[in-house]
């Protein structure tokens, strides 16, 4: 990893130098780079979806690729087997005050991320270029510059799956046309930042080395540069595939919601209690609460964190149940398709984690279900994904008369 990071600051120094360059006026990019988000390793290597079976836990760390299509990199792939074999033009992190390239970590630089219902940051940790040998026509090429992106999973944390948030620390939606949130900490990259992250377009037909434009990268996504078309997309920039499936293949993916990384660090806590085997077929449960009541027979309902919230961790859940006429929540007040949902605000405190049941139909059993958003199970591919964890509960016997809680 450092070798490549390495490896590219010592070439771009070679291309601009080492001190401040007179280029041209920087603009932003208001179609977009961005050609795909990927799920990878450390290194930057794309993995298959995850699952929720292979949920991240606390302290283990989320890793995705921003890939970004480089400028000119139409001409670059044509040279590559011709004669201007030096030609590169890779995306790098610049310091319009000390008139230098920065590498992310030193810059600080983030990506917004969805996690536990709440804006948070992911670090950018490094830059590669991606010297692809790959034909466009084939999938692969031309080059690009990949971000690498680190997510260090906290107490607390549940995301089914991560997902990006946009400009406005919103959630990013697969219809979204806002840019993400990049930023220097909590401050959006634009081009007017003290750091951006910019792209210089060169003279394909006349001298290379002379730069007729520079670009401040939108983080929006785009499509592959058309060849002799300064700074201009194809007309397909929104429907540009935007994940690579398990086949090598792509689908569109907006949003990281199909690149599928499992976070969860919060869950139904541990505790079981025993009820009539010949009833519910089984002699052990989650919670078997009263009918008519919120009385649960042992342990009051509640989620567990392990490990120690942050002071200043503010997260969200929901619950919902799949059989309102067995078990259902009192305290739900949102209505999705029917089913009404609680959404459970906590900070890590043991009375910010419990919750109520209530029982409603003796002798019947059901299943709470547990997640990081409002019961969506297909993502915008069409591609379901399991993105909820689930207790079994039973609703036994009232209480005695005069002791009901309601």
């Amino acid at each position: 990893m450092k070798k490549n990071a390495l490896g590219f600051i010592a070439l771009a120094m070679a291309l601009m130098g080492n001190v401040a360059l007179a280029v041209p006026a920087v603009t932003n990019d208001v179609k977009g780079a961005i050609r795909s988000i990927d799920r990878c390793n450390e290194y930057g290597v794309v993995q298959s979806p995850g699952t929720i079976e292979t949920s991240l836990t606390v302290g283990d760390k989320a890793y995705f690729r921003i890939r970004l299509e480089n400028h000119n990199s139409q001409a670059i792939w044509k040279s590559k087997n011709m004669t201007f074999t030096n030609r590169t033009n890779p995306w790098y992190f610049w310091d319009t005050v000390s008139g230098l390239q920065t590498d992310p970590v030193t810059a600080g630089i983030k990506v917004g991320v969805f996690v536990s219902g709440r804006f948070t940051l992911a670090d950018v940790i490094s830059v590669i270029e991606d010297i692809s040998t790959i034909d466009p026509s084939d999938g692969g090429g031309p080059w690009f510059t990949d971000l690498l992106c680190s997510y260090t999973v906290q107490p607390g944390d549940l995301a089914l799956p991560l997902t990006l948030a946009n400009s406005n620390r919103d959630e990013a939606t697969a219809s979204d046309t806002t840019a993400y949130f990049v930023g220097k900490g909590n401050t959006l990259l634009n081009a007017y930042s003290t750091v951006q992250l910019r792209s210089q377009v060169h003279d394909e037909d006349g001298d290379w080395d002379n730069i007729k434009h520079v670009w401040a990268c939108s983080f929006k996504f785009g499509g592959f540069w058309e060849d002799g078309v300064e700074g201009q997309l194809n007309a397909s920039a929104r429907t540009t595939p935007g994940f690579r499936t398990t086949t090598g293949s792509y689908e569109p993916d907006y949003t990281l919601f199909d690149a599928g990384i499992f976070i969860r660090s919060i869950d139904f806590d541990n505790n079981t209690e025993t009820v009539d085997e010949s009833i519910f077929g089984t002699n052990e449960v989650w919670r078997a609460v009263h009918e008519r009541s919120t009385s649960t027979k042992e342990f009051v309902p509640s989620l567990l964190i392990p490990g120690e919230v942050a002071e200043d961790y503010a997260g969200s859940v929901y619950l919902w149940s799949a059989d309102e006429n067995s078990v259902m929540l009192p305290d739900a007040t949102i209505s999705v398709n029917g089913t009404k949902v609680q959404k459970l605000t906590f900070d890590g405190s043991p009375a910010s984690l419990r919750f109520r049941l209530r029982g409603v139909t003796q002798g019947t059993q059901t299943e709470i279900f547990l997640s990081s958003t409002l019961t969506n199970v297909v993502s915008g591919s069409g591609r379901t994904i399991t993105n909820f964890v689930s207790r079994t509960v039973t609703c036994i016997a009232p209480l005695a008369p005069g002791v009901n809680v309601l």
